[in-house]
């Protein structure tokens, strides 16, 4: 399947509430970290248990992603821009919404 048959099947499916994916997200990411706690390089079982889960989370991911217009390989994209530009900046594009508020808060 083509990625935008995959959203599209995805928003039948699921809807395009953000909200509601980001449950499912938090959902998939506690199974991935189960998996995790397991050696999973001990056993090819426990090895596909981590990798399914990885891909549940990644469909998640993908989809979010579509629901708001961008596509995984621009995320991926500005993910690396951030870890580049961190070389010479350690606070490039650093946004902590949640130190401000306590910055704020203290004053």
């Amino acid at each position: 399947m083509e990625k935008t048959e995959i959203l599209s099947m995805f928003n039948a499916k699921f809807g395009t509430s953000v909200a509601l994916r980001l449950v499912k997200l938090r959902e998939e990411f506690g199974e991935l970290m189960e998996a995790s706690e397991k050696d999973i390089f001990k056993n090819k079982e426990n090895l596909d248990d981590f990798v399914d889960e990885l891909a549940d989370l990644n469909a998640v991911v993908f989809h979010i992603t579509g629901i708001l217009g961008l596509t995984q390989d621009e995320l991926l994209s500005m993910a690396a821009d951030k870890v580049v530009g961190r070389e010479k900046d350690p606070n490039y594009k650093r946004k902590h919404p949640h130190v401000e508020r306590q910055k704020t808060a203290q004053q």
